[in-house]
Formats: structure tokens, C-alpha cells, sequence
């Protein structure tokens, strides 16, 4: 239950070392008694301790998709939420924030990939990617508006669009839409991958405000160099 069935902590638990080593330890007790006023009652309860430990990350390294963490930044879409291991959106967008474990020192990528699955946790890589560049600069959607006013018809494959915040021109990045289950390799990481690993998605869901949500999953591989 802590890791949702998958290789690392769900989000939901809050460790504050996010996907660090950590260790888990349980207590059969609970960490606080709970009394109400001169009442007897059997205190049934057993607590769960989660202590992160720090990491040594040297020369070339990878960051597989149990080593990355995330969070949401913002949205403004109606339904929006993270489920830990996968997301819910209506019509509206959701900017997450990923980023490997902690780490000293500049990072530099050389490889960035992704694939997206309608809500499928079991999903891995498995090391092939097909290289991709964001669409022409004619086919990007408005920076402060990427939703737009049109409504478009629910996606059979049920995932929204996906854009990358490219650092180098402070820009909105949108790809072509994602074929669930393709791995992708980006081109030039490096415009959206900073020093520290973290690197800015932004998920689109253009479909009419009635037609419910979009239920999916988005697997990252983060490959680079360090000190």
C-alpha cells in the first residue's frame, strides 16, 4: 500500500526525502493516544515510519521512472488530481513538476524519454524510443491559453496532450499527440531539463467540459552526467 504496488513511494505518503532511500519501519502502536474524557475504549492502531537517507550520484547516471518523483504545480482545470501513480483531468490543463532524487552537483541530460499509458501503473520501459521534437512553432497552441475555446471530441486512447516547458526560451512546449504505450526519446533535453534534474510538464485536455475526465499515466527515463 505505501508504494501503490510499484517500485517506489506513492506520492500521497508525503516522504520528505521524496523517491531518496529511506528506511520503513513499523510501530504496533499508534504515536498518538487519543483519550475522550473519563470513556474506555481499546486502542487499536499501528504506525508506519519512513526516515530518508541521502545519496552519492556521480559521473554518468540514469534515473529510471522509480527514481523520479512529482508534484503538481497548478491547474485550472475543473477535476483535476494526482493519484500517485496516475492522473485524473477534465477539459483544462495541469502543470507537474518532475525531478529525480536529490542529488549534488549540475546535472547535465543527454536523454530524456516518456511514454503514456491510459492509467496503467504495470507499464515499463523497455529501453527502445522513437526520437521526437515538439510540433512547428505554426501548430503551438497560445502560452497563456493552450486549451483554447474550441471543444474536441473525448480521445479513443483517453490521454490528454503533453508539453514540455523549454528553459532556454521560456516557452510552452506542445508534441504531437502520444501514441499510449510508444516510448519517446526528446530531442535536446537539455532545453527542458535544468541543472537539478527537474523538468516541467504540462498536460491538456481539450475535450467539451461534459465529457468527464482523462485517466492516465506518464513514465519518465532521465539519463545524464555529473561531477
Amino acid at each position: 500500500q505505501l508504494t501503490q504496488y510499484t517500485g517506489r513511494f506513492s506520492s500521497l505518503v508525503g516522504a520528505g526525502g521524496g523517491q531518496a532511500p529511506a528506511i520503513v519501519g513499523w510501530q504496533s502502536a499508534s504515536p498518538l493516544e487519543v483519550d475522550i474524557g473519563d470513556e474506555q475504549a481499546a486502542r487499536v492502531g499501528q504506525a508506519v515510519y519512513i526516515l530518508p537517507l541521502g545519496v552519492d550520484v556521480g559521473g554518468r547516471a540514469r534515473f529510471p521512472d522509480e527514481l523520479i518523483s512529482h508534484a503538481v504545480v497548478t491547474t485550472d482545470a475543473a477535476e483535476a488530481f494526482d493519484q500517485g501513480s496516475a492522473f485524473s483531468l477534465s477539459r483544462g490543463s495541469m502543470v507537474i513538476d518532475f525531478a529525480p532524487v536529490p542529488f549534488d552537483g549540475a546535472f547535465t541530460p543527454t536523454r530524456l524519454a516518456l511514454a503514456m499509458t491510459p492509467g496503467d501503473p504495470s507499464f515499463r520501459f523497455d529501453g527502445a524510443s522513437t526520437a521526437t521534437r515538439p510540433l512547428p512553432d505554426d501548430k503551438q497552441p497560445a502560452q497563456d491559453d493552450p486549451v483554447g475555446d474550441e471543444a474536441t471530441a473525448f480521445p479513443i486512447d483517453g490521454i490528454p496532450e503533453i508539453q514540455l516547458f523549454d528553459r532556454s526560451t521560456g516557452r510552452w512546449m506542445e508534441f504531437a499527440h502520444m501514441t499510449p504505450g510508444l516510448q519517446l526519446s526528446v530531442s535536446e533535453p537539455e532545453r527542458y531539463v535544468d541543472s537539478a534534474g527537474h523538468f516541467l510538464v504540462r498536460f491538456v485536455n481539450r475535450q467539451a467540459a461534459n465529457s468527464g475526465s482523462a485517466y492516465f499515466t506518464l513514465l519518465t527515463d532521465l539519463q545524464g552526467s555529473l561531477p
